[in-house]
């Protein structure tokens, strides 16, 4: 996303729960930010959730992607933890 246009100030991505219309901010990136990408770990298989992203400009306007319906699965795999310093 960087690079994309130079009035982007900052990235907000929201969730919500089903269908609930109430979103939580899960993360604010500035847009000179080296690292864009996002981790969403605090999810519950089987449950569906709904995103979306608001980009901010320097002028304070702001653009809202489309919502994005996601539905968390559980694989049974949980990563091995090695070279702890």
């Amino acid at each position: 996303l960087q690079g994309v246009d130079d009035d982007i100030q900052s990235y907000q991505l929201f969730r919500t729960q089903g269908q609930d219309s109430t979103f939580t901010l899960l993360a604010t990136v500035e847009a000179t930010d080296s690292n864009l990408s996002y981790s969403d770990k605090a999810i519950s298989p089987g449950t569906t959730y709904r995103y979306k992203l608001i980009v901010n400009d320097q002028a304070g306007l702001q653009s809202t992607s489309t919502l994005v319906n996601v539905t968390a699965i559980d694989y049974g795999v949980r990563p091995a933890i090695t070279d702890i310093r």
